[in-house]
């Protein structure tokens, strides 16, 4: 099949036409299945165009984009023709090129500076250098001529010979079912793989959720979202391993969270189901808002098949993971204050700088990430909630249902469901308690049997006898610091810092100090 495919600025496309069938539920299965990973779903809703890409119906026609390499002359000129080819599992620099038979394998890392070949992510798209139908390497030309679509057998996969320069394209068709052919042992022969299966399974393709991504993208068109990126299915897939297990890096309520190479950039990925869409579009709309360095960065979304959120990677785990894992070294008494400041200007932010301002609900030492510096970002913005009046009234909203975590809930929260910022401050003076002590919020008794008829309480009530001693309070709060500190720490600090968690945990809200108090506090430590 003859197509002209023009060079503009360095890239070459063509749009090939294509007809929905009646088995095609989505574009992602267009992309994915009947052109092999050669195209995204977005490529194609932006190509036809269409308004809303997970709105189709067989009979529908639409224009399918596919990338291919121009060459580079300062590169190499001797090179005009390339193959267009879709990276399988198990594939590296050396098998990609022995599969092609390319002469020098820096050429596909010079010919691709997009790919780190280090970690090669399947389904990323990769410019090969190929041969035509007579056995040589085109060379670079500047021209732009018409060609044919030749169709062959490579096994599991779909590549597209396309003279980027001169113009000169092949398309190879994957056919189903056909043997592997020894006279083409020119072009791609990998062996038959699962890929498209795995990715469905991962997707969960299911026709009940185009209506609730429907709706959920109604809502996000009233979000402003300049600042993020749209992402696909399949770049998500790709990107997490097909969401492997070895890439979980968290567990929550409402989702798994994913690390995920994206452009040669580490980001994390939290994958949530339709259900939790009320907390998926709280925490787009809050983030697409709020710009910080002590708050996480959100980075993108996607909203097929499931909820997904993408954020910047912040590599050195969560506050809670340094306090209570006995396979970390133990934190610093500077990297504690660093990380209880840092914190603390993030809440203070979204208290009083924000337009408008938020109250975060679920503040604990989880929801805190350290990054390679020890320097800490306040996360997971799921249950915030947009405050109603000004900074001087206790209640700025009408009572709600209990959400966030026990151990952390202040008691006019816990009992009434009075929500405003002193409910932050509350939760926060409990992580100040876990910073002190590397104790978890909720204590349970040494043996686990009970206690006095309690067999646990707050970390809170543990300090409640300490600072009230104003005799010998400072010296019994050496029993409560971390072990792992030794003497490494001031006293009169560590006495500062329990005075001021003492204070955030007072159980009247109208006693606690704003978040700007709490920050000029810690500056002073």
């Amino acid at each position: 099949i003859p197509f002209d495919c023009q060079c503009v600025r360095k890239v070459l496309q063509h749009n090939f036409p294509y007809e929905i069938a009646p088995d095609d539920t989505t574009l992602f299965i267009i992309a994915q299945e009947k052109f092999q990973g050669l195209t995204r779903d977005d490529w194609i809703a932006e190509a036809t165009p269409l308004k809303d890409k997970n709105t189709i119906f067989a009979g529908l026609n639409v224009k399918v984009p596919v990338n291919c390499s121009c060459g580079n002359p300062d590169v190499d000129r001797s090179y005009g023709l390339f193959a267009t080819y879709v990276v399988q599992p198990g594939d590296t620099l050396s098998t990609i090129s022995a599969r092609f038979k390319v002469p020098d394998q820096q050429l596909l890392q010079r010919f691709n500076p997009h790919i780190d070949f280090q970690r090669l992510i399947a389904q990323s798209i990769v410019f090969v250098p190929a041969k035509d139908s007579n056995g040589l390497y085109p060379p670079y030309s500047s021209g732009v001529r018409r060609s044919t679509i030749v169709g062959a057998s490579v096994g599991s996969i779909l590549a597209v010979l396309l003279a980027a320069a001169a113009g000169m394209a092949f398309f190879l068709w994957k056919r189903k079912h056909l043997q592997q052919d020894e006279k083409n042992d020119r072009l791609p022969s990998p062996a038959a793989s699962s890929t498209v299966s795995a990715l469905r399974k991962a997707s969960g393709v299911l026709r009940s959720n185009i209506s609730s991504t429907t709706s959920v993208r109604s809502a996000i068109s009233d979000i402003a979202l300049e600042k993020s990126i749209e992402f696909s299915l399949h770049e998500l897939v790709a990107a997490t391993n097909n969401f492997n297990e070895t890439n979980k890096i968290g567990q929550g309520g409402y989702g798994s969270v994913y690390y995920g190479y994206f452009r040669d950039q580490k980001l994390a990925v939290k994958r949530m189901n339709m259900q939790a869409t009320k907390e998926f579009l709280s925490e787009l709309k809050i983030l697409s808002r709020v710009h910080h360095s002590n708050l996480v960065q959100l980075i993108g979304y996607c909203t097929v098949e499931s909820l997904f959120l993408v954020y910047e990677f912040v590599d050195n785990g969560t506050l809670a993971q340094h306090l209570h894992s006995t396979t970390r070294p133990p934190l610093s008494w500077s990297s504690r204050i660093q990380i209880a400041m840092d914190a603390a200007r993030g809440l203070e932010y979204i208290h009083e700088h924000a337009k408008p301002t938020y109250i975060h609900r679920d503040i604990k030492s989880t929801n805190i990430l350290i990054d390679k510096n020890f320097h800490a970002k306040v996360a997971d913005f799921g249950l915030s909630k947009l405050t109603e009046t000004g900074m001087t009234s206790i209640s700025l909203t009408q009572p709600t249902r209990l959400v966030g975590t026990f151990g952390y809930m202040s008691p006019e929260y816990a009992r009434y469901g009075d929500v405003s910022p002193f409910l932050d401050v509350y939760s926060f003076g409990v992580v100040l308690f876990e910073i002190i002590s590397a104790q978890e919020a909720i204590v349970r008794t040494q043996s686990g049997i009970l206690s006095n008829k309690d067999e646990q309480k707050g970390l809170a009530t543990l300090f409640e006898d300490v600072l009230q001693d104003d005799t010998n309070g400072k010296e019994r709060l050496r029993d409560l610091m971390d072990p792992r500190l030794g003497d490494n720490y001031p006293l009169e600090a560590a006495w500062s810092l329990a005075k001021l968690a003492g204070a955030c945990t007072k159980e009247n809200p109208e006693l606690r100090p704003n978040m700007r108090t709490v920050v000029v506090a810690l500056m002073t430590l």
